[in-house]
């Protein structure tokens, strides 16, 4: 049987192919594993400030998204075996910008739960 890791992004655009993170947070069995705000290296958007509020000034000297999405990219690669990645809109947004960021080309085929489709159907 799978474990479930749940996580989520907020970011600095809507744009999956090149916004960047500025918090992440992960839960796998109940426990949070990641909790913490980045610096994405780049402004974030007045569009995307309004929705989840982080400001430039809160994540100015925050470790970087690079460095925090990239450890996330790991740690579920870690456990690729034993997991089923859960989230919001996960599977064409938060997923695919942790492989990128994560600079992961060939990431593996990891079952996910995707509530946005659940909630679509």
């Amino acid at each position: 049987m799978r474990d479930l890791l749940i996580f989520d992004f907020e970011t600095t655009s809507n744009k999956p192919e090149s916004t960047r993170v500025v918090q992440q947070a992960a839960m796998h069995n109940d426990v949070v594993v990641f909790n913490e705000l980045c610096n994405p290296g780049l402004q974030i958007s007045d569009g995307a400030c309004e929705v989840h509020g982080i400001t430039d000034e809160m994540v100015r000297d925050k470790p970087s998204d690079t460095e925090r999405v990239t450890a996330l990219a790991q740690y579920i690669l870690e456990r690729k075996d034993e997991i089923i990645i859960a989230g919001h809109n996960v599977t064409t947004f938060d997923i695919p910008i942790m492989w990128r960021i994560a600079g992961v080309v060939d990431p593996p085929k990891i079952p996910v739960i995707d509530t946005l489709t659940c909630a679509i159907r």
